[in-house]
């Protein structure tokens, strides 16, 4: 960790000048900016981060000192889990070692299963929440559960899990044969997607417009950003550090984690006071690296192989759930607990987005913990969920969760205009004004995005 952070701090002190005098000449920063959604333009289902940029009155430098207050206990706490699962079990670690990167334990699946259906019904409840010429039993249900059940299933923290499940997945040494898969499945997959299936869909499905080999049509290939194919083109950029990483370590006969560490938190600090280009979805990629580079380094299989899933664990997990949702929830009088509006304010995505005024020392100096926070909190989050609640055994879903990258990628392009179809012309309901009809409606809506995301994710 010594390395890490000095690299931090030596970005920091190289970048600051810069910063400051880039945001001195700029006296607007980051506006409220946010990605329309409309029946041309499913794909843009996610929302543009909204800047910080306050007067020095509105400073508020207690935001950053909890963040690295808070990075650090849980930097703390995964090295010191991580050193005493490698220490006191060399059963687990020898055969969590033997796994290769073709081998795939069913919990895995399962969890890509069960973040796949969430990325699901957060972009329907997205897409609902913004047509307003709705009016079905799903539209006007008061959001009364909405806002107590269902709004702690935030975007940022699925997406977290999705990460550091990658992460794991993505451990091992470069070969030409994963490099190879890389190129094959991801990039190529991603082009395809952009370029062609895409376009095809939205025009079948959606009914709108598109042309082939314009500006626009460059634009998504080069950039996926904001549609939900970023996650493919960042996937390769932290797969390709992650390989630059093991070369390194490779060569100069050192260990592996000073690699990672030092390249994470390059990315980190970088991303946060330069503006990158708009090429190959790079501004998201520093937010999420840090649960990517988690996932790497962790111990997460032989920490499986330690703690059974038991009935103990299972209660365990489901406090922790419930504590959750009471925390982000509004339960305190219309809005959340202080915990809930901290976290739902912290950076995300597109973090240069989030610098504050230069005036606002403090926040300028420690922006990135927030973004270190926000990773960290859903790395932690994702292992509890993954060890305590998480089915470890082989599902009717879990082949499903190998194949959960094509719901990810075609919800948006059949599975949410398909439902909305159905939902508000074919079977129209009636408007339900009970508050425990508003709670059914809300259980029935989730089904329906499970059922959306199993039905995309099955072999053909």
């Amino acid at each position: 960790m010594p390395m890490c952070t000095w690299v931090s701090w030596a970005m920091l002190a190289a970048l600051r000048p810069a910063a400051a005098t880039f945001l001195n000449n700029n006296s607007s920063i980051c506006g409220a900016e946010t990605a329309t959604l409309g029946i041309g333009n499913l794909l843009q289902l996610s929302t543009h981060s909204t800047g910080r940029a306050m007067p020095a009155a509105f400073c508020h430098p207690q935001r950053a000192l909890i963040s690295l207050a808070g990075s650090t206990g849980m930097i703390a706490a995964l090295c010191f889990s991580a050193v005493c699962i490698r220490s006191y079990s060399p059963e687990a670690k020898t055969h969590a070692h033997a796994h290769t990167h073709t081998d795939r334990d069913h919990v895995f699946d399962n969890m890509r299963f069960l973040l796949s259906v969430l990325i699901v019904w957060i972009h329907f409840v997205e897409f609902e929440d913004r047509s307003w010429e709705m009016n079905t039993w799903l539209k006007y249900d008061g959001f009364y559960w909405q806002r107590r059940l269902f709004k702690p299933i935030e975007a940022r923290l699925v997406l977290l899990c999705f990460t550091f499940q990658s992460g794991v997945l993505s451990s091992g040494a470069p070969t030409w044969r994963r490099c190879r898969g890389l190129f094959v499945s991801v990039v190529m997959s991603q082009i395809l997607y952009a370029g062609l299936v895409q376009a095809i869909l939205q025009q079948v499905v959606v009914g709108g417009t598109f042309h082939f080999l314009d500006q626009d049509w460059f634009d998504r290939v080069v950039n996926a950003e904001p549609n939900v194919d970023w996650y493919l083109q960042d996937l390769v950029i932290w797969r390709l550090l992650s390989f630059a990483a093991y070369y390194a370590a490779g060569k100069s006969g050192t260990p592996l984690w000073p690699w990672l560490l030092s390249i994470c938190a390059a990315v980190l600090v970088l991303s946060h006071y330069m503006s990158l280009p708009k090429i190959y979805s790079l501004t998201y990629a520093g937010c999420f690296l840090p649960s990517f580079i988690c996932g790497i380094l962790f111990p997460t299989r032989e920490l499986l192989q330690l703690i059974p899933q038991s009935t103990t664990a299972i209660c365990c997990g489901t406090a922790l759930l419930v504590l959750w949702i009471v925390a982000l929830g509004d339960w305190w009088g219309g809005t959340s607990s202080a915990f809930g509006e901290f976290f739902n304010s912290l950076p995300h995505k597109d973090v240069y987005d989030y610098l504050p005024n230069p005036d606002c020392k403090v926040e300028v100096t420690l922006i990135w913990c927030e973004t270190l926070f926000s990773s960290l909190f859903g790395v932690l989050f994702c292992l509890c969920m993954t060890i305590t609640i998480c089915p470890r055994g082989e599902t009717f879903f879990t082949r499903n969760g190998q194949n959960a990258l094509y719901a990810y990628l075609l919800h948006p392009l059949i599975g949410l205009p398909v439902l909305r179809k159905l939902l508000s012309g074919i079977l129209p309901l009636p408007v339900i004004e009970n508050p425990l009809g508003h709670l059914a409606v809300m259980c029935l809506r989730f089904l329906l995005c499970g059922l959306v995301a199993f039905v995309l994710s099955s072999a053909p």
